[in-house]
């Protein structure tokens, strides 16, 4: 491919070839437009109801865009479009993977499919050299910001620009970690394990021997879990069930079912993209790295029909399920629990079966979904791991978000160096980072959105 047709991002592919379509004549042009058929349904990134004459396109005409074009893509386009009144349908990458052809020009019955890679669109017509020029030396950064209408030189607004467009466009997943429920006064990582050792059943040890272990365990909160868990396992190979009592109050301090300013944005969040306004783009389901079910409560006060989904049980149709993918310590006694994921091993069991029903759910949002991560530190190996791969797959560019905290350095190059090089690794992750300098701006900019 030659560099002046590179295009850097699906962003910005998307508004050349809108620019295109508009300057020669489609004056009609619908985005996102939505077409119903039974069992399901498909959404055109444009579509040409009077289709283009000046550049040889059909009336009735969908146009999918494709940053990387894979071949399976091809089959399930063309599935759902042929159950569709849409008589004609282009599809327009910038990469092709897999093997796919350049040229693949095909019939599937009565629908007529047009495969193009960007730089060939203008097989299609005559004079689409000078709109798509218009961009040759234009900063890709900047040809994507004017898009958003938004200023070349705030790329934080940019991020949290094109997070609000993916949860207004797109079906989309929360996903929420250890920092949502510290939010909210819960223990974070190291007290919950040092409340293991302070026990009375157990043997005394001062903060500096506690030090000394975490050391010992080559600072691994999981290793370091497994290590102190040990002193709780019983002959039969379970753990004392009063090693509950000290995960309760961790999680509940002072028996507190507490809420923080995080959590009540988040079930507004949910609220404002409910699946009853919106069939398509919504947040459909919340998965948790929690033991706590606050999120649960704080859906529940907004009368939001919510139901966790632990072990085996199943989510309740026509709620929001909330994937308790580490287990689940309730606020109320009597309700259903699963034993937390704490050390290692517990880490293992969970993990070693593939189609593990968290790992299942897990993949499918990150496949299908635009997932925002919110209170995670990701150091989590299996999540990356989840992410990694579903990047692989991706068809675009990071099409999910994270909150990230910046780190202070005492030199602003090392600070520089390390926050460039983390985007570009969560990039690769498939990420978009929204940079915070306090975990305290989160909440409202949940709340912008």
């Amino acid at each position: 491919m030659e560099s002046n047709n590179h295009i850097g991002s699906y962003t910005i592919l998307e508004e050349r070839i809108y620019d295109i379509l508009k300057q020669n004549g489609a004056s009609d042009i619908k985005r996102n437009e939505k077409f119903t058929f039974y069992g399901g349904f498909y959404v055109a990134d444009y579509y040409l109801p009077k289709g283009c004459k000046k550049l040889n396109i059909e009336p009735n005409t969908a146009i999918e865009i494709k940053y990387r074009l894979l071949f399976d893509s091809i089959d399930r386009i063309c599935y759902r479009v042929k159950k569709t009144k849409i008589k004609n349908l282009i599809i327009i990458y910038n990469e092709k993977l897999r093997g796919v052809s350049t040229e693949i020009d095909s019939k599937l019955n009565n629908l007529n499919v047009i495969i193009k890679e960007f730089s060939q669109f203008k097989i299609l017509g005559h004079e689409i050299d000078e709109a798509a020029n218009k961009y040759k030396d234009l900063p890709l950064r900047e040809l994507s910001e004017q898009r958003l209408n938004i200023t070349k030189t705030n790329s934080q607004i940019s991020t949290i620009d094109r997070l609000k467009f993916s949860l207004k466009n797109f079906r989309s997943t929360l996903i929420l970690g250890a920092g949502v429920s510290i939010s909210a006064d819960s223990a974070d990582w190291n007290t919950l394990l040092k409340k293991l050792i302070e026990s009375p059943k157990q043997i005394p040890l001062t903060d500096y021997c506690f030090d000394e272990i975490r050391t010992y365990c080559h600072d691994s909160s999981l290793i370091l879990g497994r290590f102190l868990m040990e002193s709780w396992r019983l002959p039969d190979g379970h753990f004392d069930k009063d090693i509950l009592e000290i995960f309760r109050n961790c999680i509940y301090p002072n028996n507190e079912n507490n809420s923080s300013d995080l959590i009540k944005e988040i079930a507004k969040l949910v609220e404002r993209f409910h699946p009853k306004k919106n069939d398509y783009a919504c947040i459909e389901s919340i998965i948790t790295y929690n033991y706590d079910d606050r999120i649960e409560h704080a859906l529940t006060n907004l009368k939001i029909d919510c139901y966790p989904v632990y072990g085996n049980n199943t989510p309740k149709p026509k709620s929001i399920p909330v994937y308790h993918v580490h287990g689940i310590l309730p606020f109320n006694k009597n309700n259903s629990y699963v034993f937390p994921i704490l050390s290692e091993e517990s880490y293992h069991q969970l993990y070693k079966n593939t189609y593990n029903w968290s790992t299942v759910h897990t993949l499918h949002a990150l496949m299908r979904n635009t997932c925002l991560l919110i209170g995670l530190s990701m150091s989590d190996p299996n999540l990356r791991r989840l992410l990694e791969f579903a990047a692989s797959e991706s068809e675009g560019e990071p099409r999910h978000f994270v909150f990230l905290k910046r780190e202070k350095f005492n030199n602003i190059r090392t600070q520089n160096y390390v926050e460039d090089r983390q985007t570009k690794i969560m990039e690769q992750l498939g990420l978009n980072v929204i940079w915070i300098n306090d975990f305290k701006e989160i909440p409202e900019i949940i709340k912008s959105i």
